[in-house]
């Protein structure tokens, strides 16, 4: 298959999970009340409009998000809406700014960069919340780290703001489409293990083998073939649907339980070594860094890789010249980070 039909047959299935879950007023609604989350992220007025055959990527992401989501999350909505408020006012913002608006690359189409941009913004809340000054130091010709906060003491502190998330981010998204087709689709796969970028169709900064196997659960779930995989389900539970590379789409039912297929984990005390030396090496050279100090890396994440990996941290590491401290957070895109204690990596006292 090519490219563009791959494309088209993906797409289909993003349209059919719309069809099912998408709420017209809603949508609507969530336009009126968050103005400059409309504005910034260029959604498009109707539900119809969010599957674009014109545009290089499959959807609208946020747009999705807003159709989509139940009436539980219009607080999620108001909490983006009031970052993107609090940011846009501060000194430098036009130039930063102008790194996540490019239309082709934009923060609120691609979701992978949505949350990179949301990270930034609640990075910017937490200095700007403790009462200190922010500004962003960009700049279209140099390379600068992403916050400058005057702290108390009116020394400058560098702060770059940083999201890892692998491929995590379209494991969230595939979860998102599921959940919008049928709420008893799920996903199973094995964690911390590492799979070579071949094997997992997640991975890779190219979407061409994400969207083929879109392409391919879209195929699995068409017609009457969700419908008979419910049926199913409710006999002997869960039910086989397709694979998605290392991951497994399976449907649950209230069928007998029957055990689904091998679903082993690694080592996340394994892990907490391999993701910390990757952030490093990924930020050491990065934004200026070498050059602007004090510094400080906040890091986030997505993945329950990830995420599990920090309750095993047993390893110290040696920060590079370049970068003063790194904070590493599991922070939800709906909580303000104040509310989590971070891992303190420093240089010379690389834990605390």
């Amino acid at each position: 298959m090519t490219t563009e039909s791959n494309k088209s047959r993906a797409r289909e299935m993003i349209r059919r999970a719309l069809d099912q879950s998408a709420d017209k007023e809603r949508y609507l609604r969530r336009q009126k009340s968050n103005p400059t989350l409309t504005e910034l992220g260029l959604v498009p007025c109707k539900v119809e409009e969010i599957v674009d055959e014109q545009q290089p990527e499959l959807f609208h992401a946020l747009a999705f998000r807003m159709a989509t989501y139940d009436d539980v999350y219009d607080d999620l909505f108001h909490r983006w809406e009031k970052l993107l408020k609090g940011a846009k006012v501060a000194n430098g913002w036009s130039d930063e700014y102008a790194h996540w608006n490019n239309k082709g690359d934009h923060w609120a189409i691609k979701w992978d960069k949505f949350n990179q941009f949301l990270w930034l913004l609640q990075c910017f809340e937490y200095f700007s919340d403790k009462g200190y000054e922010v500004s962003f130091p960009a700049s279209r010709s140099a390379a600068k780290p992403d916050l400058c906060v005057v702290q108390a003491d009116k020394t400058e502190k560098y702060v770059e703001c940083f999201f890892y998330t692998k491929w995590w981010g379209r494991e969230h998204l595939l979860k998102d489409l599921l959940s919008a087709l049928d709420d008893k689709l799920i996903i199973k796969r094995p964690h911390n293990i590492s799979f070579a970028e071949s094997d997992n169709p997640m991975s890779g900064k190219c979407d061409t083998p994400f969207v083929e196997a879109l392409a391919i659960l879209g195929d699995s779930l068409a017609g009457k073939k969700l419908a008979a995989l419910r049926a199913a389900a409710e006999k002997a539970s869960p039910q086989f649907v397709c694979d998605v590379g290392i991951i497994q789409v399976l449907i649950e039912g209230n069928g007998e339980y029957q055990p689904d297929l091998n679903n082993a984990h690694g080592n996340p005390e394994t892990s907490w070594p391999v993701y910390v030396n990757e952030i490093i090496r990924n930020k050491e050279n990065s934004n200026g860094l070498a050059y602007h100090h004090p510094n400080l890396v906040m890091v986030n994440g997505l993945g329950w890789d990830f995420q599990s990996s920090l309750d095993d941290r047993h390893q110290n590491f040696d920060l590079p010249a370049s970068l003063d401290e790194i904070w590493i957070y599991r922070c939800g895109i709906d909580d303000k980070i104040e509310a989590r204690n971070p891992i303190r990596l420093r240089s010379g006292n690389p834990r605390e």
